[in-house]
């Protein structure tokens, strides 16, 4: 048994035995130490667990600047090459980066998922089998950039404009992406109705019919045309279509059940609106791969809501039925689509 079967045994039992048991005090403290451990693993990991960790790794050695000034002169995550620089100067130990990026990234995401979620075990169990955690050991600046667009849902939620706007700008400053997230406080309470519907759902048939040419037009004014190139470090295309469908079957059962979604928590109309964005981002999918990595600033959100799905089902029964199939399917999901992603097996740590 390795380092990842054994956390995705506890969560699948802390599921289930607290989806039928309350006790509030143990659940928080399990909840506490399962979070540790996904820190441990994610920040004690080797530095070539992870296609991408290398490649930061060698930059931290090799081409991180002597004086900081110089930075500014690449453009692009001035934040986060500041915050590496930083630590090279007080500790030369990008294994220290590593660390202090899982316990930034992994800890606001865990403070989200307790914090909003209704069942966090639910939550919790989605977000290390569907992909969402393996992110984290594979893209270093866009996880930290994404746990800070996680905390940015408070200012939404608050309504507290300056707050959120901080939280992305800092985020785009880590990866540039994230600025895409600027229009999620301006459509977070847009009603659902048959009107936005329609919107939405012609916004989206323009990205997916129009796809490939706006993917070469920013191909083109932003790689300098390089789009076969950059399609080729991410070719699994069967898994972003996958997604694509499962966003949609997400998106029909919140329309169906909305009353009772929204009457569990009327926040969740948040996720309405952003599902239709995200389905819009991964339609692009079906041309380029590496597009579903923009739709995680908005899709990582949905780990809180998963289980508002689950409790708009009255029938205490069907309900627990349910929740035993979701379980399953996330377990199946992981070992037969997303075992493995990014390079992270065999996991060994630094020490090892």
């Amino acid at each position: 048994m390795d380092v990842f079967d054994f956390i995705f045994i506890i969560i699948f039992l802390c599921t289930i035995l607290f989806s039928f048991f309350k006790n509030k005090y143990l659940e928080k403290y399990l909840f506490i130490i399962c979070g540790i451990y996904l820190i441990c693993i994610a920040g004690l990991r080797a530095s070539d667990i992870g296609i991408d960790t290398t490649t930061y790794y060698n930059a931290f050695y090799n081409e991180l600047p002597n004086d900081i000034y110089n930075i500014y002169e690449n453009g692009t995550a001035i934040a986060f090459w500041a915050y590496a620089y930083m630590i090279k100067r007080l500790t030369n130990s990008y294994q220290i980066l590593l660390f202090c990026d899982a316990v930034i990234s992994v800890g606001l995401i865990m403070r989200y998922i307790y914090g909003k979620s209704k069942n966090c075990w639910l939550s919790l169990l989605f977000y290390v089998t569907c992909g969402f955690y393996a992110i984290g050991l594979h893209l270093i600046k866009q996880y930290l950039a994404m746990s800070i667009i996680i905390y940015s849902i408070d200012y939404i939620i608050n309504r507290k404009k300056k707050g959120f706007f901080f939280c992305v700008f800092l985020a785009a400053l880590i990866h540039p992406a994230a600025i895409l997230f600027l229009p999620a406080y301006f459509i977070a309470y847009r009603e659902i109705s048959i009107k936005n519907n329609i919107i939405y759902l012609i916004f989206s048939v323009i990205c997916f019919a129009l796809g490939k040419y706006i993917l070469t037009l920013i191909s083109a004014l932003l790689f300098n045309g390089l789009y076969g190139t950059l399609y080729s470090l991410d070719n699994d295309s069967e898994t972003g279509q996958m997604m694509f469908l499962v966003y949609l079957i997400v998106l029909a059962f919140l329309l169906i059940k909305k009353n009772h979604i929204l009457l569990i928590d009327s926040n969740n109309i948040i996720y309405y609106n952003f599902l239709w964005i995200i389905i819009a981002i991964q339609s692009f999918s079906y041309y380029f791969a590496i597009a579903s990595r923009v739709t995680y600033f908005y899709s990582i959100t949905l780990v809180s809501f998963i289980p508002s799905l689950l409790y708009s089902i009255d029938n205490k029964y069907c309900r627990r039925l349910l929740t035993i199939l979701f379980c399953i399917t996330c377990l199946y999901a992981y070992y037969t689509k997303f075992y493995n992603l990014n390079d992270i097996y065999p996991y060994k740590f630094f020490f090892e």
